[in-house]
């Protein structure tokens, strides 16, 4: 049995689950490039920019680029979302039904058909979730 009392393996109650999803969502942390936008609003996750995670001294951090097409030499603003982890690892599923740690694939036009998202917590406990894309 999981310690918020249900079998799902999360953590928290569904309540709680919801809530941080949302503050998430109103945070502009949903990973996805949006359209540019103008609302005299010059802040990370506005509009018009690159997102992506990674994992840095036991954190998830949101990066967030000032376009969506970025040369090398640009560099993200970094934005710490949770601490206490271990591992993070996103991957893709292909058209061939081959998992793939990097997207898009060369020759591979389309969206992946899901990705895969894994949390290691520093006690051990490994977190997996599989979102359909397609």
């Amino acid at each position: 049995m999981a310690r918020n009392g249900g079998d799902d393996g999360q953590r928290g109650t569904p309540r709680e689950r919801k809530r941080t999803l949302a503050r998430a969502r109103r945070r502009g942390r949903a990973r996805r490039s949006r359209p540019a936008r103008d609302h005299g609003v010059d802040e990370a996750g506005s509009g018009g920019q690159r997102v992506g995670y990674r994992l840095r001294d036991g954190s998830i951090e949101a990066l967030f680029w000032p376009a969506i097409d970025n040369p090398a030499a640009t560099v993200p603003v970094a934005y710490a979302l949770t601490g206490g982890i271990r591992r993070f690892q996103v991957a893709a599923l292909g058209a061939g039904d081959a998992w793939s740690e990097r997207w898009p694939v060369t020759g591979d036009a389309d969206l992946p058909r899901g990705m895969r998202v894994t949390l290691e917590l520093a006690d051990g406990t490994r977190i997996e979730r599989w979102i359909a894309l397609q």
